[in-house]
């Protein structure tokens, strides 16, 4: 470290340094220092600091040999110089002009390294220019470019590039390295002394660019770029939503802030704003007011200021649809981006926010019903009922926004209530009781009703039973909300009994309006019959009975339409007789007939003979009944009754035997039942008893055995009768019979002509089956023989035509009694000559069995002997009929016949249908029904199997006899093909997609396209493109069959390769070998779409300007069209792989802007900055478009901006605000010389300008002799303009001139040069005598100088000439100045010598109305044109200065202006000064501000509510008119007092506000009038007709927005009249006593009608207002009771002051309740009830009083203002319509005199008006402002 020696209070005279050794030198620490520019071949140097490895300086170490230098152009004579201090100079000469970077070393080991320029002088700095945009848009480069300003410069220099931020959006990044691309500046290799950049910063801001040369900026450097934010960001701008749900109707805010991509805050322009909710396609709509709120100071200061802002707020007024939603903000982007720059358009969306839904609103309900549960219906429909919730906003409601809103449907069929089903959100299913209660305990069905009971419980079989009318009343119990629709309400039940049901749907206990009021139930379809009447009991032969019957539902309902078809009743009547061979014959009937007085269908009938009756009833053809009844013979005939039997002619002694009586009615008929009282009688008196007996047997079959025995042989006779009459009488036997009784030893032989046989064997028998008859034998007498011994054989033949030919087997058995047992059996059916011989040898033809015909039927069929013949025709198309019949056999091999032995019913037949080999299709069976000629007739449909099918018959599931047939089944004509396109999405051109074509046919089975040959052609039609027509080809595929084997088969297909870009209908038609002619034509339901293919460069093309040999203007856009195109031609949309280079005369690059023009177009625009030509090529996925064009830029425009403009002789050009002076009457030259948009001056360019000079005319009508040239073309770049005037001053003001230039030929169309317009003003000239007159004034008519000594009286007069405006708002204000003169008008004067010749005149007024001024001198009229002397005539005064406190209002609704209910009108809004004046100031701005307040008071003075909703008056937005005056048009539908309030938002309230006006009500109306009252829920019957309680319905007229119509104004006649428009109708008028509607002498706005009953029951009334419903439903179910039970709370009501409404403390009021019972019945007395009412504070008290006739009064006087709620009960519980109290609000009474006081706040004086100002006017004055002085001179 230094020491220094020094003597005392002397200098230093030594001075020593310390060496300090230092460690070895370190590249780590060793640094460099050099410029960053080198002259050429001029000696360049840096130095070099030697440190060691700590950082320490090596001094003295001598290290300049170690070190050494390089550079990548070339250098000479490097070499390092020791400076003894630890450093080192390097010095070199460059030898080249470039950008060299240079590398140091430390033994030969590199350790450094910097870059500097090598230019030839950076003195040349002088010798550069730089140009470019002014402008620009971030992210886009800017192009520069930097040029020698004289040609002949040469030489390659190195640029040095550099920026600075001046002002900026964002904040530049420390560090952050300048945004230069595509620069060549530094490329000292560039053939080129000039080169050019991109200056592309991502920061919004100014910025200045520079370029230097070495350290020395080129000319113009450096430039101030403005870089203009781009286009709003739709991913980075914000937009802030409200927080949380935002109640419906109210307004939503929303701040919005736009950046652009890169986060710079930008500009742009809201030009919609639209609320999009977050499901469905409908947007949010509604109101919108948006406000710029632009930071101040902005961010985008460095902008031109425009109407365009970065940050806006949006609010959405009043939004009134509920749901989740986002704001989208369409934006225009700024157009500051710079040259060429294009307006874009950005969406934004805000967050999703949710605008929650309101309280649900009952007359909402009805618009969304759905379902048909309120319309008539069928019995067991399912009805359905979904009812949505909506708000008063028409908004759908969930469970999330009013968890404890309920939906009520009440039914009642006949008066009685069904079901009262109430569905909450309390859970899934109904938790609470849903039936109207008629019990503790059970509701009107007598199903319990604990809410523990689950509603399952309460039903049986899914359906409630209904003790009522034993029916059942199905309701489902289903989910009370749908997962599908939350909060949709679904009420589902069925009603099965047929019914009127009356309706009502309650939402929150509220009754819904216009919904229908009741709906029928009709009976459903016929489901079933009972049959009744004598006729189902049988009967007999001959009788007429009748069958009723009834059809039904399924629930029992009876139809009552009598339409048998609709009924689809069918019946048939058949009678079977006979025993072993049973004959069915059908019975005639008449009938069916409907009785529609019993609801019945009549059938009568008479059977003809005796049998089984066998009814069929059938309904729908299968339901019904069947019915099998007896048929019996009429009454027994004694005289037809038939005697026979073995014993007819006599017997044997000590033998019993029997005479058979068949008995045979009046017709007839053998009868087959018996009961009849034959009876027998013996007429030999003289036999006893135990030898002679005789009696008589029912057999109960119509059959009777009358058997007798005598023990004596002899004579005897018998009287056989019935009823006492002989029977036989009418027949060959008769009553009295004769008997010969033998001895038991007489010998008799056989007669065989007496023989006899019976049985059933002879009516024939069964094949195979035994069968046998009975021979009796007679002798002579015809008296039985009681031996055997005879010989009996028996003889069949049979018929030819039995299929079966076999003889029968016969067999005798003696039965040894005198009887013989015949049996017989044969194998073959059909019928048999039977005949019987007998005798001793048995050869005897007996005449009793001799050629009889019997049948033999054939048995059961069985399948081993059925056949079938072969189905018929072998080959079928699917759907084609195969027949083949059927011949049923018995085990025998018979025929079977169908009779009634033996109905064809017995048989199941069925064919089935397997697939044969390589079929396809599944087995299926064919139900076998059609019967023709006794035998089966199959029919087979074979639809859905095509190829080889195997049909086989089976009986009962058995094969029969007959096998399997094979018939052939081939697909039918193709009718359906399908069609199936490869791939998804379109198809690019010339690509060929395959199109798969499978024919079917109408049944949908596969066609094979071999068997037999299909082909196809498809057609490809497009309204854009020429057809294409493709050929199908075949291919092989598998068919998988029903057993899991494959079959070959064969489809189409077609590979049609499309070249053009188009959306393409498909045509295929089919057609097939096996149908000649035959095409079918299909036509694919969905296009094809073909989309182009891949850009072609051979196809792209590029036109426009900017690829034309004359392309455009340098430093103007100029622009290209780029049509990109596939391989094919086709225009590609949104083309990718497309780019272009663009270069300058030098070779620079151009950068330019590419846009999407969204038409399979680009458009490319660039600025060229130089002249010449430049080289444009285009690339298409970089294969070159054509040959790059050759564009000639010509030069620049002439900018306006930098055109100057001086006054010749002058070196300093003229600006803008500053005045020149020029001499009156001399000609001034104007000397223009024109400048290019870089500065440069124009030399070649011829311009064109427009020149005015203004005013001709003065302010005080006076020419001012201005004129001016247009611009001479100088054609050295500068124009000349001449110009002069003569005018200096008007009304002692100078005159101040314009010269304007515009340049019409500039680079942005005609705008001002520089500093235009230019300001002049006009130098008097010499004086002239002879123009002067008042005043001094030179030959031009200006004003002179004053001449001393010379006074004047000078005064001036004003009168008015109009009327002064009345009201409060016009004063008078009088202004005292040094000298007045008077003015009867309310003018003042004060006059001020100015002694230069002029007087100043002041005059002050209040009143803003025209003037006539007349001013003297000395008592004389100044020089004027006008008669009467006047100077001024109609000289208007303006209002003064507006004030929002002295405006008026006027219009309907204020004062005595009335208003009707539900027109609409307005009230205009009149601006005014502080004295009244009216002022036409534009009131557009205050339109917005201005405040209303709308309210209806609906009372008396003393009680009355008010009213605001939109349901009483709707208010619309303020607008305004002319637009000097404010309009708010609004709607009152309320009647009443119409109270308006008029403000502005700042507190300021209009004159006279608030107004008050009447509004009267519309016409009356039935869609508003109203009944109520007691008379509605129904009466107390009176019996006796005496002393009888009516019952009371108030009719209220209203207009058709509920207000009433009559009031105590309305005169007694007129009331009297609008009652009688009311008509009241009962559905059972003979019960009721009513009176006619007339006024209600209790209150003047309502009508009474009152009635008595006099029998108890449920009615129906009808209230009509001029014919039509009232409001309320017009259809009122009544109940008239036998009594009247206890007072109800729910059905009481209370009337009265202060319900829901306003009144004044100190006045008294009254409130009454009326006492009703649980029905709604008025009581006549209160006795045993307790009414009471409470209020939330103890400063408001009641005390009810019973009046004794079911009425409670309260009096009352509140003292204490405030607002109250007050709950009436009765017996403890809230009165009706009340639950939960009302609002009683008392206002405060009027103010008091005596107890008001007024408080001194503040001591300090107030000046009333301000100072008069002092306004120095010129020249022709035509408007004043009121109370401020004007002055003319």
């Amino acid at each position: 470290m230094p020491a220094t020696t020094r003597v005392s209070g002397m200098a230093p005279v030594m001075t020593l340094a310390l060496a300090v050794p230092t460690g070895p030198l370190s590249p780590q620490t060793t640094t460099v220092n050099a410029s960053t520019s080198f002259a050429l071949n001029t000696v360049g140097s840096f130095i070099v600091t030697a440190r060691d490895t700590k950082g320490l300086v090596r001094s003295q170490e001598l290290d300049a040999p170690r070190f050494s230098v390089t550079a990548d152009h070339g250098i000479t004579g490097a070499s390092f110089a020791d400076r003894w201090d630890g450093t080192y100079g390097c010095q070199f000469v460059p030898t080249e002009t470039a950008r060299y970077v240079f590398t140091v070393y430390i033994d030969q080991a590199p350790f450094a390294s910097f870059q500097a320029d090598v230019i030839a002088n950076s003195g040349d700095a002088a010798k550069f220019f730089v140009q470019g945009g002014v402008t620009g848009t971030v992210g886009q480069p800017v192009p520069f470019a930097v040029g020698p300003t004289t040609s002949d410069y040469k030489a390659v220099n190195s640029f040095a590039l550099a920026s600075n931020p001046v002002v900026t959006a964002l904040t530049v990044p420390p560090g952050a390295p300048a945004p230069f691309v595509s620069s060549n500046c530094a490329n000292t290799t560039r053939t080129n002394p000039g080169c050019s950049f991109g200056f592309a910063p991502t920061i919004a801001g100014q910025y200045d660019v520079s370029v230097t040369l070495g350290p020395n900026q080129v000319s113009k450097s450096p430039l101030r770029v403005s870089v203009a934010p781009g286009p709003p960001s739709a991913n980075l701008s914000v937009i802030t939503a409200p927080p949380g749900p935002v109640p419906v109707g109210q307004n939503c805010t929303f701040a919005v802030s736009l950046v652009d991509a890169f986060g710079n805050p930008t500009q742009g322009l809201i030009m919609s704003t639209v609320l999009v909710p977050t499901a469905g396609a409908s947007t949010g709509g509604g109101k919108f007011e948006v406000t710029a709120n632009e930071p101040n100071p902005s961010p985008l200061s460095f902008l031109q200021s425009s109407s365009y802002a970065s940050q806006y707020t949006v609010t959405a007024i009043g939004v009134t649809a509920r749901g989740d939603y986002f704001l989208r903000v369409l934006l225009r982007s700024a157009s500051s981006a710079g040259p060429g720059s294009l307006l874009t358009q950005a969406s934004v969306d805000s967050p999703v926010f949710t605008v929650q839904g309101g309280i649900p609103d009952a007359r909402r309900i009805a618009a969304g019903l759905q379902g048909n549960a309120l319309l008539d219906s069928t019995a067991g429909d399912n009805l359905t009922l979904a009812a949505s919730v909506f708000d008063s906003y028409n908004n759908f409601l969930t469970q999330s926004d009013v968890s404890g809103a309920s939906v009520t449907l009440t039914l009642s069929q006949g008066g009685k209530p069904v079901v009262s089903q109430a569905l909450t959100w309390t859970g899934p299913r109904l938790v609470a009781n849903p039936f109207v209660l008629t019990g503790a305990g059970t509701d009107a069905y007598g199903n319990p009703t604990s809410s523990a009971v689950s509603p399952e419980k309460l039903f049986v079989n899914s359906c409630l039973q209904r003790k009522v009318t034993g029916g059942t009343l199905c309701t489902g119990i289903y989910s009370v909300q749908s997962s599908a629709s939350p909060g949709l309400y679904t009420i589902s039940y069925l009603l099965n009994d047929a019914a009127r049901y009356s309706v009502i749907l309650y939402v929150n206990s509220v009754a819904a309006p216009n919904i229908p009021g009741y709906f029928i139930v009709s009976p459903g379809d016929a489901a079933a019959v009972t049959l009744s009447g004598a006729g189902t009991s049988g009967g007999t032969v001959g009788a007429s009975r009748d069958i009723y019957i009834v059809v039904k539902d399924k629930y029992n309902n009876i139809r009552t339409g009598g339409n048998a078809t609709l009924d689809q009743l069918a019946v048939s009547i058949t009678l079977t007789t006979g025993k072993v061979i049973k004959l069915v014959q059908n019975v005639p009937f008449q009938g069916p007939t409907f009785d529609p007085v019993n609801g019945r269908y009549v059938v009568n009938y008479s059977a003809t003979a005796v049998g089984l009756l066998s009814i069929n009833v059938l309904i729908g053809g299968t339901g019904g009944r069947t019915l099998i009844l007896p048929i019996a013979g009429g009454p027994t005939s004694a005289a037809l009754s038939r005697l026979g039997g073995t014993g007819l002619a006599g017997s044997v002694a000590n033998v019993t035997s029997d005479v058979i009586i068949t008995a045979v009615d009046q017709l007839g008929f053998v009868k087959t039942t018996g009961g009849d009282p034959f009876s027998v009688r013996l007429l030999d008196t003289s036999c006893p008893p135990d030898q002679c007996s005789a009696y008589v047997s029912d057999n109960a079959d119509g059959t009777y055995a009358l058997r007798y025995k005598f023990a004596q042989p002899g004579t005897y006779r018998m009287d056989v009768t019935l009823s006492g009459q002989a029977v036989g009488s009418g027949t060959n036997v008769s009553s009295p019979v004769t008997l010969t009784i033998l001895s038991a030893s007489a010998s008799r032989p056989i007669d065989l002509l007496k023989t006899s046989v019976s049985g059933d064997g002879l009516a024939g028998t069964v094949a195979g089956a035994l069968a046998s008859f009975l021979v009796t034998t007679y002798d002579s007498s015809a008296i039985r023989l009681f031996q055997g011994g005879a010989v009996f054989k028996l003889q069949m033949t049979p018929s030819v035509s039995n299929r079966v030919q076999s003889a029968p087997k016969t067999a005798v058995t003696d039965n040894n009694n005198g009887t013989y047992t015949i049996s017989y059996s044969t194998a073959g059916a059909g019928t048999y000559a039977m005949s019987l011989f007998g005798g001793t040898t048995g050869n005897t033809s007996i005449p009793a069995l001799s050629g009889a015909t019997v049948t033999v039927l054939p048995g059961p069929t069985v399948a081993a002997k059925t056949t079938v013949a072969p189905f018929t025709p072998k080959s079928v198309i699917a759907g084609q009929l195969a027949q083949a019949l059927i011949s049923p056999a018995d085990a025998l091999g018979n025929l079977v016949t169908y009779t009634g032995n033996y109905p064809a019913s017995s048989d199941q037949f069925i064919v089935q249908a397997i697939p044969g080999p390589n079929a396809l299709g599944y087995s299926k069976n064919f139900t076998v029904t059609t019967v023709v000629n006794q035998t089966y007739l199959a029919t087979v449909n074979v639809t859905d199997i095509v190829g080889n099918v195997q049909l086989t018959v089976l009986l009962a599931g058995k094969p029969i006899a007959t096998g399997a047939f094979t018939v052939a089944v081939a697909a039918g004509r193709s009718v359906n093909p399908w069609v199936s396109v490869s791939g998804t999405g379109p198809w690019p051109a010339g690509t060929g997609q395959g199109i798969d074509v499978l024919p079917f046919d109408a049944f949908d089975n596969s066609i094979d396209a071999y068997k037999p040959v299909c082909t196809c052609t498809g057609y490809l039609t497009s309204a854009n493109a020429p057809m294409v027509v493709s050929q199908c080809a075949l291919a092989d595929s598998s068919y998988h069959l029903w057993d899991g084997s494959e079959t070959p088969f064969g489809y189409l297909y077609m590979m049609p390769p499309i070249k053009v870009a188009a959306t393409y209908s498909l045509t295929v038609n089919i057609t097939q070998t096996a149908y000649p002619g035959y095409v079918n034509t299909y036509t694919l339901p969905d296009p094809i779409v073909v989309s182009p293919g891949d850009p072609s460069a051979a196809f792209t093309k590029a036109f426009g300007p900017g690829v034309s040999s004359t392309g455009g203007q340098a430093g103007k856009n100029t622009s290209f069209t780029i049509a990109v195109k596939d391989a094919y031609n086709n225009s590609v949309p949104n083309p990718t792989g497309v780019t272009y280079k663009i270069t300058n005369p030098t070779g620079g690059l151009i950068y330019g802007t590419l846009v999407d023009n969204e038409d399979s177009t680009l458009t490319v625009t660039y600025m060229p900055l130089a002249t010449g030509v430049h080289k444009v090529a285009v690339f298409v996925n970089n294969a070159a478009v054509g040959n790059a064009f050759q564009v000639t830029i010509t030069p620049p425009l002439t900018s306006a901006a930098k055109t100057t403009a001086l006054l010749s002789g002058s070196a300093a050009p003229l600006t803008g605000g500053t005045q020149y002076a020029i001499t009156a009457g001399k000609d001034t030259k104007l000397v223009v010389t024109a400048y290019d948009i870089y500065g440069k001056k124009q030399l070649a360019k011829s311009d064109t300008f427009t020149v005015t000079f203004t005013p001709a005319t003065a302010v005080d009508g006076a020419a001012t002799g201005a004129k001016c040239s247009q611009a001479v073309n100088n054609n050295d770049g500068t124009y000349t303009i001449t110009f002069s005037a003569n005018k200096a001053v008007s009304s002692s003001t100078p005159v101040v001139y314009s010269l304007a230039v515009t340049l019409n030929s500039g680079d942005g169309g005609p705008a001002p040069i520089a500093g235009s317009p230019f300001q002049f003003t006009v130098t008097p000239a010499s004086v002239d005598a002879a123009s002067s007159s008042l005043m001094t004034q030179d030959a031009f008519g200006n004003r002179g100088s004053y001449a001393p000594g010379s006074f004047y009286n000078v005064t001036g007069t004003a009168v008015t000439n109009s009327v002064k405006p009345s009201g409060s708002g016009s004063r008078r204000r009088l202004l005292q100045a040094a000298t007045t003169s008077s003015a009867g008008s309310g003018a003042q004067f004060s006059v001020v010598n100015n002694y230069d010749g002029t007087y100043l005149i002041t005059m002050i007024t209040t009143q803003a109305v025209p003037y006539n001024i007349t001013f003297r001198v000395n008592g004389v009229p100044v020089k004027s044109n006008q008669p009467g002397g006047v100077t001024f005539k109609n000289l208007v005064v303006p209002s003064g200065k507006t004030k929002k406190s002295a405006f008026t209002a006027s219009g309907n609704g204020i004062g005595t202006a009335t208003l009707k209910a539900g027109d609409t009108a307005q009230i205009a809004i009149q601006a005014r000064d502080q004295y009244g004046n009216p002022t036409m100031d534009d009131l557009t701005s205050l339109a917005a501000g201005l405040t209303s307040s709308f309210q209806v008071r609906v009372g008396s003075n003393t009680s009355f509510a008010t009213f605001s909703d939109p349901s009483s008056l709707t208010v619309s937005p303020p607008v305004t008119w002319n637009p000097v005056m404010i309009v708010v048009p609004f709607t009152v539908l309320k009647a009443g007092t119409l109270v308006t309030t008029l403000g502005f938002a700042d507190g300021t309230i209009l004159q006279g506000s608030p107004y008050s006006g009447t509004v009267v009500p519309g016409a009356p109306s039935a869609a508003g009038s109203l009944a109520s009252g007691p008379g509605l829920k129904g009466a107390l019957a009176c019996f006796s007709g005496t002393k009888c309680v009516p019952a009371s319905i108030y009719l209220m007229p209203q207009d058709a927005y509920g207000n009433p119509v009559m009031g105590a104004a309305t005169a007694a006649a007129a009331r009297a009249t609008m009652c009688a428009r009311f008509g009241v109708v009962f559905s059972v008028p003979a019960s009721i006593t009513k009176q006619a509607p007339q006024p209600d002498a209790n209150n003047t706005a309502r009508c009474v009608v009152t009635y008595t009953a006099s029998a108890a029951g449920d009615q129906t009334l009808q209230v009509r207002f001029d014919g039509n419903y009232v409001v309320s439903g017009g259809q009122f179910p009544i109940a008239v009771q036998s009594g009247t039970g206890a007072a109800d709370a729910s059905q009481s009501t209370v009337t009265g002051d202060g319900i829901n409404s306003v009144i004044l403390a100190g006045q008294s009021y009254k409130l009454t309740v009326t006492l009703s019972d649980a029905n709604g019945l008025t009581l006549q007395t209160g006795f045993g009830a307790t009414v009471s009412a409470s209020a939330n504070s103890s400063a408001l008290s009641f005390a009810f009083v019973d009046a004794q006739n079911g009425q409670f009064v309260a009096s009352f006087k509140p003292v204490v203002s405030g607002v109250f709620v007050v709950t009436v009960s009765v017996n403890g519980k809230p009165i009706g319509g009340y639950p939960s109290g009302f609002k009683m609000k008392v206002a405060s009474a009027a103010t008091s005199a005596s107890t008001s006081t007024v408080a001194l706040l503040n001591q300090t004086l107030f000046q009333r008006n301000p100072s008069p100002e002092t306004l120095s006017a010129t020249g022709k004055i035509t408007w004043f402002r009121a109370l401020t002085p004007s002055r003319f001179t």
